[in-house]
């Protein structure tokens, strides 16, 4: 039910598309955000704490709609 109001959301406001993934970089590698080295973001382990509902339902959308490019995005 939460992708299909995402979906919902998406086709009314085309800006209403979400940041894809939320990830939390491992605490073991980086603990608190002053710790976090630009030149080494290639090198952390990534977690994703959220965001698959926007990805499902945006994917959806592109199927339904693949002629509209802004859902391609």
């Amino acid at each position: 039910m939460h992708v299909q109001n995402l979906k919902s959301k998406m086709k009314i406001n085309l800006h209403a598309t979400v940041v894809p993934f939320l990830v939390m970089v491992d605490p073991d590698q980086c603990l608190n955000t002053a710790d976090f080295k630009y030149s080494s973001v290639d090198d952390y382990t990534y977690y994703v704490i959220g965001g698959s509902h926007s990805v499902e339902a945006q994917w959806q959308l592109v199927k339904e709609y693949p002629l509209t490019p802004f859902f391609k995005s």
